[in-house]
């Protein structure tokens, strides 16, 4: 059993970054909260992994790019050959973990803001999945991550470790739901129609999304510029044969932690 793949554990730098990037604005105090933190968002996207491993077969789809860290579908169930039934209760599990440790995050702050973000997030990620919203299915699949990945993740995280939100921060959490929906866009495009105006016009969508998002964040950090430059080559190489490359799902996450690495160094 490959766990990188049955996981999908590189996506998971998605939601570790801003965990960490707001531990390093805390001054890497509060090692406990953090730690907290860290596994409450390991095991909430866990559970919204194994749950679309669930719709997806449910629904018919084939898995793709099983050979790559990055497959799309119902790997857990297709490949690895665990049944649905187990796939489901491994979400259901790692869904309740990940809310019992929003719980003694709640508890130990007592800050009751965070339940508002808590709540959010529970409606984006339901909204993500479920009727009769289904998100995923309807293309707006990236409303739920922008804000789930970006302002509810980072904004409830910098709240919890005790750091005061200001207009950078914002613009931060704005950063990381545009980047993190420009992910999920690009590791998604090949389960579009070739038809739909999705797939279309991919170039222009996952442009804005890359480009808006890592010029953002150059404005903040002036030493993530070189971010926003490698973000340009990386949509120059782009090509109408993404549709059979994850790489590409790859390079952005790598872009995106990197650029976290680079604020807490730099």
């Amino acid at each position: 059993m490959n766990l990188l793949k049955l996981t999908k554990l590189p996506l998971y730098l998605t939601s570790i970054g801003p965990v960490l990037l707001a531990w390093s604005f805390g001054k890497f105090s509060n090692f406990l909260f953090f730690i907290l933190l860290l596994f409450f968002v390991i095991f909430f996207q866990m559970s919204m992994n194994f749950s679309m491993d669930v719709r997806d077969y449910k629904y018919g789809r084939d898995v793709k790019f099983h050979d790559s860290y990055f497959p799309m579908g119902p790997y857990s169930i297709k490949v690895e050959k665990i049944s649905p039934e187990k796939v489901f209760l491994i979400s259901v599990i790692s869904f309740l973990i990940s809310i019992s440790l929003g719980f003694i995050v709640l508890f130990l702050t007592k800050k009751l803001i965070l339940l508002i973000y808590g709540a959010f997030a529970l409606f984006f990620s339901y909204a993500y999945l479920f009727p009769p919203f289904e998100f995923y299915k309807r293309g707006v699949g990236e409303i739920s991550t922008f804000f789930n990945f970006g302002p509810l993740l980072f904004l409830a995280s910098i709240t919890a470790l005790g750091v005061n939100i200001n207009i950078n921060y914002i613009l931060i959490s704005i950063f990381f739901g545009l980047s993190t929906s420009a992910i999920r866009f690009i590791h998604h495009l090949p389960e579009e129609n070739k038809n739909s105006i999705r797939f279309k016009k991919f170039r222009v969508i996952y442009s804005s999304l890359v480009l808006s998002s890592f010029l953002i964040l150059s404005t903040v950090y002036i030493t993530t510029l070189i971010f926003l430059v490698l973000s340009i080559l990386h949509i120059l190489f782009l090509n109408d044969g993404l549709r059979r490359d994850p790489e590409k799902t790859g390079e952005i996450v790598a872009l995106q932690f990197l650029a976290v690495v680079t604020i807490i160094f730099c």
